[in-house]
């Protein structure tokens, strides 16, 4: 979702792009819940319930993900290289500059941990086919959580101290019942974009 929203910005909202981007995501939630499904039933599994082998079509499930991620990266990566942005990115604390380092980390990470997931699941058919899950999860915790704290990050100014920093972030004062946080974090990065 982080990625859908640094889209939504860089394109400036664009409508089209927006439907395009929600009805590809459901095509992969889709292509997910039929692949899973048909990887559930063909699994086996060992007298502990551990994961011993399975289908061949669990292959499915992780390249539908990863055609959705690859398309919103391209995405990105067209939109940061295309005119003027090109000084943009340039400087190190703008948001085009984060968008394109945290978004290559973040995709390199995400795609190696589900490709070495799958592959356990594929080429291993003892019970220890199962630990790659684990560590794909704990990867997309931390990818997502760090993207957002660079961010966040971004938009301090780098001579406030700590407790500066932590009364500005408690107070948000541009923060009224009819204009949410979220919406303000869009603000901002709209308003750092056009900058």
């Amino acid at each position: 979702m982080l990625m859908w929203e640094a889209v939504f910005v860089l394109y400036k909202q664009n409508r089209v792009l927006k439907a395009f981007i929600i009805i590809a995501f459901a095509a992969e939630i889709i292509c997910m819940m039929v692949f899973i499904s048909f990887v559930i039933k063909g699994q086996t599994f060992t007298s502990d319930c551990l994961a011993a082998t399975s289908p061949r079509i669990f292959i499915g499930y992780w390249l539908s993900s990863l055609v959705f991620e690859t398309f919103l990266f391209v995405l990105t990566l067209a939109k940061c290289y295309r005119g003027n942005l090109k000084r943009r990115i340039a400087r190190r604390r703008s948001v085009m500059f984060l968008f394109l380092r945290d978004g290559t980390w973040a995709f390199a990470l995400i795609f190696v941990a589900m490709l070495l997931n799958t592959l356990m699941y594929q080429l291993n058919t003892t019970p220890r086919a199962g630990i790659g899950y684990h560590w794909e999860l704990a990867v997309l915790s931390f990818s997502g959580s760090h993207v957002i704290l660079n961010i966040r990050r971004l938009a301090t100014p780098e001579y406030l101290s700590q407790t500066e920093v932590s009364s500005l972030w408690d107070c948000a004062p541009d923060v009224t019942p009819e204009n949410t946080i979220h919406e303000c974090s869009r603000n901002r990065l709209l308003a750092a974009i056009e900058s």
